[in-house]
């Protein structure tokens, strides 16, 4: 019933000229993007990553040294995802012993009994071990922050962290160049569960043609068993399960590194800062070649997980940013929203709509159509014939009503009653009908056409067999709803349920 966003800022206001609140790196949000003020963590970093646990945790990683002034949370804290205190019974405190940079905890992924994480740091204190080595990754347990056996060896940040589908492997990416000294794991990494050992058999990560030196990934997933990748330079990779085939590429230009990755309502959506052309087929960056299409492409695009085919059909194109570095952060919620955070101050060209504050949501159009109305009358008084009938309801709000003579809209009304003062030259052979509209354009079944009777004279015309008109249908358009913070921010729901596409 919420969403939590963290990342860079100081505050959160709603709408372009609301009054800024003071909030600094972390807020929650109801799921119609209404600040949550009850919710007041204080942070003295940012928030990179987040992630629910079963047993009702918020748990958030970051470049923070201290949360709500509980010492041991430096990068690692365990907070209630109701007012956001601090638990103190979970600790994962992390550290970086020979350097003066602060700790960084840059992805986390939660999984069962488990929590993964990754990012710059050496020490962790976890649940009731203290000063553990560690190189860069490590597991915690989701009741106490007890430290587990997965700690894959990585010379350098990992940025994102995926659990396969089977729970076998765990997928990483980042700047690190080898796994355990296996250079075929660099970049992109396939490691045990376990133990974080490299995933024995895998072929090697393929960056893209023509990245030079900067063939660092950002973002991980997996679609039916196959490992997904993107990072620089601006690359989505799909391989087989063994990464033994490169089965499908796309590159985005001009701009456009891969920043996040996931796979939700049975589709991969792909967050980046491109805001020109996906060349799909192609791995060639220098040079896009062999491409079998070029779409358009705005910080976030979706994918058919089974052909990984790009869906040129959903296209968000009035996003913008401050400084156009795009989207680091996806999630859905149970109504199906998709809530997207970033570098975002616009979300369509005109209109309302126009301003974001640093996340956005993409809701899934209403298909259902309104109740029938009931109990039609038609009654002929004084030349005019007089309608009335039972309202409709409709679950997005309030509806308005069709009134038809003989197939053809005469009016279009918000009451449920109506007057025609025009019915012809012999009103007792005209057929009349109504039906309900949501605001999304969806329209109810109508009830059988009547021929008016004199008032009083007790003449049932229901049952005439003159057809009602033809459904209409429904509108196409996507709504978008937007919420309120500022600048960089990644967002994260407590949902899990799989709800209709957006």
């Amino acid at each position: 019933d919420r969403v939590y966003v963290g990342g860079r800022f100081t505050g959160v206001q709603q709408g372009p000229n609301g009054t800024p609140n003071p909030q600094r790196f972390l807020a929650a949000f109801d799921l119609d993007g209404n600040w949550i003020p009850t919710f007041r963590p204080t942070l003295d970093g940012r928030v990179w990553d987040m992630g629910m646990t079963g047993d009702g945790k918020l748990i958030v990683g970051g470049d923070f040294t201290v949360v709500n002034g509980q010492p041991g949370t430096a990068g690692l804290a365990a907070l209630d995802p109701i007012t956001g205190a601090s638990i103190t019974t979970w600790k994962g405190n992390v550290r970086r012993e020979g350097t003066s940079e602060r700790a960084l905890v840059r992805a986390l992924e939660v999984r069962g009994d488990w929590i993964y994480a990754g990012g710059r740091f050496n020490r962790v204190d976890g649940g009731t071990a203290t000063d553990v080595a560690v190189p860069n990754t490590i597991n915690l347990r989701t009741t106490n922050g007890q430290p587990g056996a997965w700690r894959p060896q990585i010379g350098a940040s990992a940025v994102d962290i995926a659990v396969s589908a089977d729970g076998t492997r765990v997928y990483l990416a980042g700047f690190f160049n080898a796994v355990n000294g296996d250079t075929n794991h660099g970049f992109h990494a396939i490691t045990n569960i376990a133990d974080g050992t490299p995933v024995a058999g895998m072929g090697p990560f393929v960056p893209a043609e023509g990245s030079g030196s900067k063939t660092y990934q950002q973002a991980v997933g997996e679609a039916y068993g196959n490992p997904i990748v993107g990072g620089s330079q601006h690359d989505l990779q799909l391989y087989d399960r063994n990464r033994t085939q490169l089965l499908d590429a796309h590159i985005t230009k001009n701009g456009g590194d891969i920043q996040a990755i996931e796979v939700l309502d049975g589709w991969v959506y792909a967050g980046c800062h491109c805001y020109n052309w996906n060349y799909s087929g192609t791995n060639d960056f220098s040079s896009p070649s062999g491409f079998r299409d070029v779409d358009n492409i705005r910080t976030v695009g979706r994918f058919d997980p089974q052909t990984f085919r790009y869906d040129a059909g959903w296209l968000p194109y009035g996003l913008r940013g401050n400084n156009d570095e795009g989207l680091w952060g996806l999630a859905m919620d149970g109504r199906g929203c998709l809530w997207i955070g970033g570098d975002y101050v616009r979300g369509a060209w005109v209109g309302n709509t126009d301003w974001l504050g640093g996340f956005a949501r993409f809701c899934p159009q209403d298909s259902t159509p309104p109740t029938a109305p009931t109990s039609l009358t038609a009654t002929l008084v004084d030349g005019k014939v007089q309608l009335a009938w039972g309202a409709s309801t409709d679950a997005g709000g309030p509806v308005t009503y069709d009134i038809y003579r003989d197939d053809r809209i005469i009016a279009t009304i918000s009451a449920t009653s109506f007057t025609d003062s025009s019915p012809g030259p012999d009103p007792t052979s005209v057929r009349y009908t109504v039906r309900a509209a949501d605001a999304r354009g969806n329209r109810s079944a109508s009830p059988p056409p009547l021929l008016p009777t004199a008032a009083g004279d007790g003449v049932d015309e229901s049952t005439t067999t003159t057809t009602a008109p033809p459904e209409l249908a429904p509108s196409s358009t996507t709504s978008t709803s937007t919420s309120t913070t500022s600048t960089t921010s990644t967002s994260t729901t407590t949902s899990t349920t799989t709800p209709p596409a957006p």
